[in-house]
């Protein structure tokens, strides 16, 4: 089966840009067009960078009134900022931010910033539980957070599965490939 993947979703899977299945990928395609279609208002943010190959399709995806920022817990993001640079984004600071937080620590997100998708790429033994709360308190009603198991399937599991327990404004979407919580409209 063939994905109808967009030009640069395929040139990122062509670079080997991302450890994301191409479906991955596509599942990201599709969620960024279902924020726009539905006008959820907030930006996009991405926890665990790897080469940046998702990083940069979800910060070229972004309509120009949502800001992109990405989060890692290395010392350096020069190689995320190449692969920005190779496909032609500028990582300004100000429409697109990458940003290193601290091992074991959530991500910072300004107060009143609102987020339309959270992306949480990272390990599911201590970045990514943070990430959830951390990135769930700012998303907006109707916004998604996509979560990828890292093949830690079963940690992710329990951990999603205690995150909806305690908070009763979300709940778990089907979709290939990674795990989508929404917040209830």
């Amino acid at each position: 089966m063939s994905l109808s993947l967009s030009p640069i979703a395929r040139e990122v899977v062509r670079r080997h840009l991302s450890t994301l299945t191409p479906q991955k990928i596509l599942n990201l395609e599709q969620t960024m067009k279902a924020l726009d279609r539905e006008s959820i208002p907030g930006d996009v943010l991405e926890c665990g960078l790897n080469h940046g190959g998702s990083a940069v399709l979800l910060a070229l995806l972004a309509k120009p009134e949502r800001r992109f920022v990405g989060y890692d817990v290395r010392d350096s993001l020069d190689d995320v900022l190449d692969t920005f640079r190779a496909l032609g984004v500028d990582a300004d600071g100000r429409s697109v931010a990458l940003r290193v937080c601290a091992p074991n620590s959530a991500p910072e997100i300004e107060p009143k910033r609102t987020l339309a998708l959270a992306h949480i790429n990272c390990d599911w033994e201590n970045c990514a539980p943070l990430c959830l709360e951390t990135t769930a308190a700012h998303l907006s009603s109707g916004g998604f957070l996509m979560l990828d198991d890292h093949n830690q399937a079963e940690r992710c599991t329990a951990v999603v599965g205690n995150f909806l327990v305690r908070h009763g404004e979300f709940s778990l979407v089907g979709a290939k490939a990674h795990t989508v919580v929404t917040r209830n409209v």
